[in-house]
């Protein structure tokens, strides 16, 4: 059946026709087949049969289309102006289990220009303008690397600052992007799947990655049995890398430093912790320690403020206890909440290791600095 044919459709149209909200009506592969004048006034791109899937952009479209097909009314916060972050309600119209259409409805055009959050635009800008020379720099350094005489170390070790400096400003610009991404409301890409799976594969990268370091002893203990439950496999696997880092970095100098992750599951709770013995924080930053731009090291203070916020967003709580002198430890609770609907969680292709610009990689280049140079 057409969908603009349903009694619900032609409804719609009647009605929000003339309407100052931008209205819009797609098929079931989320193709536009109708929009109201408010909407094309809006925002040009609207005017196209594929304006939604734009505006979508960002989001899982068939696990958008799974939940629509099951009946179910989202409410989504696009990532594209004019309407980045304010919310766009997607009303399935369905017959006989079969899904017909769906009825779209947009914020006005004026609140949605002046609400455009101006940080997050500003530090989408910034990243460009960073990761662009980034790029050239990357490029330019294994061909370096090569033509180095096998007793050259000075020059090598030149190198090796070079590439240290550009993952810092690697993950710099990636914090600053994800926390105004964050400030505005993190749009999550749900998977359905084991959640141990993934913290054992961080947990088997990272202890590669960091076996070469003697002052530094890496231990986790996860449990034996798959917990399934949805989750978002990237934002999860930089909120773990980031309380990693952070625990990493408490090393008192010249000192060993030893960290311990445990992942338990209480009742329909999963339950991490990971502690380290390092220096400690003192009580007055303790207590602000996750707010932004606050920290205990050199480092801009986003991770613990990114962490919270991507657990926020699965409906998990962040908590930090700390002792100076003994060390410190980040916990999380996040609920155990499965969904068959969702596409299944698959692990990466491509593992984090072979990868120089995976999230292991970016996070944890500090503490192996000489892991971020190809071999000459």
């Amino acid at each position: 059946m057409d969908i603009t044919g349903h009694p619900a459709a032609m409804q719609f149209r009647s009605v929000f026709s003339d309407s100052v909200l931008p209205c819009l009506l797609a098929d079931p592969s989320l193709q536009l087949v109708w929009r109201n004048p408010a909407a094309e006034e809006a925002d040009p791109g609207l005017r196209f049969p594929d304006g939604l899937v734009r505006l979508l952009s960002g989001y899982d479209l068939e696990a958008l289309t799974v939940r629509l097909r099951a009946g179910e009314s989202l409410r989504i916060l696009p990532l594209l102006p004019p309407f980045s972050h304010l919310p766009l309600s997607m009303t399935p119209l369905t017959e006989a289990g079969a899904l017909l259409g769906v009825i779209v409805m947009l914020p006005p055009a004026d609140r949605a220009e002046a609400d455009t959050p101006a940080l997050e635009r500003i530090s989408a800008a910034f990243s460009h303008e960073y990761r662009a020379p980034l790029s050239t720099i990357f490029t330019v350094l294994p061909p370096l690397v090569k033509r180095l005489e096998p007793a050259d170390h000075q020059t090598r070790d030149y190198l090796q600052h070079i590439a240290a400096a550009c993952y810092r400003m690697l993950r710099t610009t990636a914090a600053i992007t994800d926390y105004a991404r964050i400030s505005g409301g993190l749009p999550l890409r749900m998977r359905n799947g084991d959640f141990v799976a993934l913290v054992r594969e961080l947990c088997e990268g990272a202890a590669v990655f960091l076996a070469g370091q003697p002052q530094l002893t890496f231990r986790y203990q996860l449990p034996d049995q798959p917990v399934i439950t949805a989750f978002d496999p990237v934002e999860m696997s930089n909120a773990l890398l980031h309380l990693l880092l952070n625990a990493a970095a408490s090393r008192r100098e010249d000192a060993p430093l030893t960290l311990r992750l445990t992942l338990t599951v209480e009742g329909e709770t999963l339950h991490l912790a990971l502690s380290d013995d390092g220096i400690g924080i003192p009580p007055d930053i303790l207590a602000h320690i996750c707010e932004p731009y606050v920290s205990r090291t050199a480092g801009i203070g986003l991770g613990l403020p990114l962490v919270r916020g991507i657990l926020a967003a699965h409906g998990g709580t962040l908590a930090i206890e700390s002792t100076p002198g003994t060390g410190t430890t980040a916990a999380f609770y996040l609920p155990i909440r499965p969904d068959p609907h969702l596409p299944d969680y698959v692990r990466q292709a491509v593992p984090q290791l072979e990868d120089r610009f995976s999230p292991l990689y970016i996070h944890l280049a500090p503490l192996c600095p000489e892991r971020l140079l190809p071999r000459g």
